[in-house]
């Protein structure tokens, strides 16, 4: 009769079963629109064009995939239309420049005490 509790043999399956798990969890996919940045320890080791591609499972790698074909960008102080034009963003009487040039003329900002 067998006792209950863990053998060697049910050791050995778990531990199997845990290192397949690990190792298939490296599996990634690269969209056509990304380029795959596989990490090693932190370090650049490589990047992978799109499709489907295998890398050392976490803690050893990491993979990173951003999108390349975007274009970022920030506009500060003017505002493209629909059409690609710039035109300045317009400073009205409640902007700020128009607040604070009214309280340096009243001597509220400025002033030693």
């Amino acid at each position: 009769m067998r006792k209950r509790g863990l053998y060697g043999t049910d050791v050995i399956i778990v531990g199997l079963v845990y290192v397949v798990v690990w190792l298939t969890s490296g599996m990634y996919v690269v969209n056509p629109d990304e380029q795959g940045v596989v990490l090693r320890f932190g370090a650049l080791a490589q990047r992978t064009a799109p499709g489907l591609h295998y890398h050392l499972a976490w803690p050893i790698e990491s993979v990173d995939t951003p999108k390349v074909t975007r274009e970022n960008q920030v506009n500060i102080g003017y505002r493209p239309d629909n059409a690609g034009r710039t035109r300045d963003v317009p400073q009205g009487r409640n902007s700020w420049r128009t607040s604070f040039a009214k309280r340096i003329s009243a001597g509220e900002v400025g002033a030693a005490a």
